[in-house]
């Protein structure tokens, strides 16, 4: 028998095949990652700019102004590509419905608000 003291080629060549096959399921993980964590970054704001529209409505209403706006977008440039829509119905206890567009996708948060005496 021979003294054998390393790899043969084809060794080398099986060796290299299986680390390229595992960093290309890495790589593919990563990408995912990205798109998720883009994808929840994008509906995080979306939610936390209704939730600042929704106050803003409370607030006019509570002075006694019109809160309601048809689809409008926002005018920062870091919120550029999201445009929002406050409806208000209803009487003495007033439903709040802010819809925020992004993306092809949308959040709604529905609040109700009554009239506050004194």
């Amino acid at each position: 028998m021979k003294n054998e003291k390393g790899m043969t080629l084809v060794e080398v060549i099986v060796a290299m095949v299986i680390i390229s096959l595992a960093l290309i399921t890495m790589m593919s993980m990563f990408d995912v990652g990205l798109n998720t964590t883009s994808k929840a970054e994008k509906e995080t704001k979306a939610v936390s700019l209704a939730q600042a529209k929704l106050e803003e409505a409370k607030e006019k209403l509570n002075r006694g102004q019109a809160a309601g706006i048809g689809r409008t977008a926002f005018t920062e440039t870091e919120n550029q590509g999201y445009e929002y829509e406050v409806q208000v119905s209803g009487g003495s206890l007033k439903m709040i419905k802010v819809v925020v567009y992004y993306g092809g996708k949308t959040v709604e948060l529905v609040t109700k608000l009554g009239e506050r005496n004194g």
